[in-house]
């Protein structure tokens, strides 16, 4: 059972940090924020919805990082 319950963990921490930065992004009113950053997020969060059951960790963290790349 340790093996799925860090599996579990490994992909609700990747989770929580998507969404994370899902609403800094979506909550960012500053002059560099875009409108293609919130429809990134808005995208990302909804995908995060939809597929959550069916991906692991890695597609979240994948996830994570091309978002994370519109930020920079």
């Amino acid at each position: 059972y340790a093996a799925a319950d860090a599996k579990l963990k490994q992909k609700a921490d990747a989770r929580r940090a998507l969404e994370d930065l899902i609403f800094d992004m979506m909550d960012d009113e500053s002059p560099a924020a875009s409108s293609k950053k919130a429809k990134a997020a808005e995208e990302a969060e909804l995908w995060l919805q939809d597929e959550y059951d069916e991906i692991g960790p890695e597609e979240i963290n994948a996830k994570y990082r091309q978002l994370r790349a519109l930020c920079t």
